[in-house]
């Protein structure tokens, strides 16, 4: 089936719009250019008729043509008969005499309050028969020399609203992952053009940050990847080169295993951080019992703090829940907890504060440690994939995993504040919506 344009169609309901409205106007006016021509001949005939009435000679009219009369003049027929007549108020009809169309006037003659007889009077409307014949063919004319225009400026009319959309699809066929991020800039007067561009804008930044996004995805995993897979090969390249004894390919066996899991582990990472980016991730949610799950890093953290001589603290609000996914929050509790571990001193003096409390609307949780904290020219950087300081060094355990920590937050509709200090230590508030 073949399509027909928007400007085709456009101008087809213009038209038939143009021409509903010709129609409805014409048709009122004719009709009440008819309807005023019938009241005036009626109201003529009924002048003449109350003349002959008031006359006391009435009754010498005979039944008769009345040839001194012109066309214009009422009264062309006149008679006067007695007939049963139960009206008291005039009646008017069209009557055909002959050739001729008379309107005709049957006008009671009352004597002593009693109908006496009937004035019959009639007058030729041809002229005006002939005169709404001739107002109905120009009306006609006049529609169709107003259509036709009418259609041909809608026409244009819908080519120049559509003029952008058409401007812009020929823009469209340009764009390629290359010149992706450039958008569509277009000047269109067109409110509703504007919009289109703007969101058509949009659309492409958001592709050609889903584009960034993979891109940047492989292009960490083939860094991570490329490390651990030189080594392993390496060491097999080493381990086969010459007959070693049993000691040495056990030590190469067990740096291929070490370099495996490292692999394994990178990896692991780099999905779960893919996942948070995704965007169907609250499909998966339900109720996350987040006191339950606190208690659980708390207790493992506590574990971990003792053979180190860390103190630590913690104060948890009973029954807290939020959406999510159990595992990933858990992930993202378990990394905060076990960086704090790992940045505070095992001198005796390191405390470390796990709190999980509420508002009325939002979960807080928040860990505390007085370890080496986190220089201030780092902090804007410290949730991005593999920064390093400027002096080249990786900020061990505030890295990878903190990325991916705050993705999975940002997926959770939550959010992540930090406050830290050198020396004095770092606190990591994580907010999340309460579950109802």
């Amino acid at each position: 089936m073949n399509k027909i344009s928007i400007k085709t169609q456009i101008t087809l309901w213009y038209s038939l719009v143009i021409f509903i409205l010709s129609a409805v106007l014409f048709t009122s006016f004719y009709s009440s250019t008819k309807k005023y021509l019938i009241s005036e001949t009626d109201r003529s005939l009924l002048t003449h008729a109350m003349e002959i009435a008031e006359n006391p000679n009435h009754q010498q009219f005979p039944n008769m043509l009345l040839m001194t009369a012109t066309k214009q003049d009422a009264g062309d027929f006149v008679d006067i008969v007695t007939m049963v007549f139960d009206k008291q108020e005039p009646q008017y009809r069209n009557y055909k005499l002959g050739n001729d169309e008379l309107r005709i006037i049957a006008y009671p003659l009352i004597d002593g309050g009693v109908i006496s007889s009937v004035l019959i009077m009639g007058h030729p409307v041809d002229n005006y028969v002939n005169a709404l014949n001739q107002l109905k063919n120009n009306l006609m004319l006049i529609t169709l020399l107003l259509i036709i225009p009418s259609i041909l400026a809608g026409y244009l009319m819908a080519g120049g609203a559509l003029n952008p959309i058409i401007r812009l699809s020929t823009r469209m066929k340009d764009i390629s992952t290359e010149n992706m991020n450039d958008g569509i800039m277009m000047d269109t007067r067109s409110s509703e053009s504007a919009i289109l561009i703007k969101s058509f804008n949009e659309l492409l930044k958001r592709i050609h940050t889903s584009f960034i996004r993979e891109r940047q995805f492989i292009a960490d995993v083939a860094h991570e990847v490329k490390t651990p897979l030189s080594v392993i090969k390496t060491g097999a390249e080493v381990a086969l080169s010459k007959e070693r004894n049993a000691d040495e390919y056990i030590q190469a066996l067990s740096q291929t295993i070490q370099q495996t899991d490292r692999l394994t582990n990178r990896l692991g990472s780099l999905i779960d951080y893919a996942w948070a980016q995704s965007e169907d991730v609250e499909k998966q949610f339900e109720k996350v019992n987040l006191s339950k799950l606190t208690e659980e890093i708390a207790e493992t953290i506590t574990y971990m703090a003792g053979s180190r001589n860390i103190k630590v603290e913690c104060h948890i609000n009973k029954g807290i829940k939020t959406l999510g996914r159990r595992d990933k929050l858990l992930q993202v509790f378990y990394n905060l907890a076990s960086n704090a571990v790992k940045f505070t001193g095992n001198d005796g003096s390191g405390l470390i504060k796990i709190n999980l409390k509420n508002t009325e609307k939002h979960a807080i949780f928040e860990i505390t440690d007085n370890g080496m904290g986190i220089e201030k020219k780092d902090l804007p950087n410290l949730f991005s994939r593999f920064y390093r300081s400027d002096s080249g060094e990786k900020i061990t355990g505030y890295g990878l995993g903190l990325a991916i920590a705050y993705s999975i937050i940002k997926a959770h509709k939550g959010k992540i504040e930090v406050h830290s200090e050198k020396r004095k230590g770092s606190t990591f508030r994580v907010i999340f919506n309460l579950a109802r």
